[in-house]
């Protein structure tokens, strides 16, 4: 079960909202999950940015899920635009457009926020 969170907020805080309600950011870490995230139904609009649970906080270039899952460099090179690290801030990853980005973890975004799934 996904939950949209219309609220903007820092990465590092929408992860604790939604570890704190039993769930985790979005982690879109196999085909058949992105291909279905992609096929329901939005709340949100292309323009809308949206936080998940990627990110290369602790280590600069390899990415990990909050559950601390890595995640393949095939993975991040099949859905990004490849990750830039602009001036080497940038830790957090959000979607855009259906197009994943690495951004500044203090920017303020909605966020996607996962339950139960296996």
């Amino acid at each position: 079960m996904f939950q949209y969170v219309d609220i903007e907020r820092q990465w590092a805080v929408a992860q604790e909202s939604c570890a704190g309600n039993g769930g985790r950011l979005l982690q879109v870490d196999t085909d058949e999950k992105w291909n279905y995230w992609k096929s329901i139904e939005h709340p949100f609009t292309d323009a809308i940015t949206y936080w998940i649970g990627l990110n290369d906080i602790e280590s600069e270039g390899n990415f990990v899920w909050t559950d601390g899952t890595l995640t393949p460099s095939k993975t991040v090179d099949m859905f990004t635009n490849k990750f830039h690290d602009f001036m080497n801030l940038e830790d957090c990853c959000e979607i855009a457009n259906f197009k994943w980005n690495d951004n500044v973890c203090a920017k303020f975004f909605s966020s996607v926020c996962e339950y139960g799934w296996a």
